[in-house]
């Protein structure tokens, strides 16, 4: 593999290709109703940060975050095709993130996921994210799980 990192905003098309793959992938999971409030709204806001990843010209993995508070930012879109999985880019793809976010003096970040998606729940407990109560429009979902890690 030929792999190269790509700073990047949410406007990006690679990253909205990706996202619209994630979409896809979810859909399979979950119900459609479910799924509203997870549709990627901040995919044409500059102020979103966002990573994606390359082997060579192929766009293979992405994530990105926005500013929740002051200190906060909450990771979102973390994304590997299904070919190349488990290869650590996942972990790649939320190391340079929260990277990013500390150089943005930033403090710590939180997350949303699905708690039928096991594998992204252990992937996130690895990377020392802790499990908190839902926040923002996650609150009475029950088919989420929150995390959160203090940066640094």
């Amino acid at each position: 593999m030929d792999l190269h990192v790509r700073i990047t905003e949410g406007s990006n098309d690679d990253f909205i290709r990706l996202v619209r793959l994630l979409d896809e992938e979810c859909l399979e999971m979950i119900d459609n109703d479910k799924l509203q409030h997870k549709q990627f709204k901040q995919a044409d806001d500059d102020s979103t940060t966002v990573v994606v990843v390359y082997d060579g010209m192929t766009p293979i993995a992405c994530g990105s975050f926005r500013n929740y508070s002051e200190d906060t930012v909450e990771m979102k879109r973390v994304f590997v095709r299904k070919v190349y999985r488990n290869k650590g880019l996942a972990t790649k793809v939320m190391h340079n993130l929260e990277k990013l976010a500390l150089a943005q003096g930033r403090a710590y970040a939180i997350l949303e996921t699905g708690g039928k998606i096991q594998a992204t729940i252990d992937l996130y407990k690895h990377l020392q994210y802790d499990t908190i109560h839902n926040y923002g429009p996650y609150e009475t979902d029950m088919n989420c799980i929150c995390m959160k890690k203090k940066l640094g």
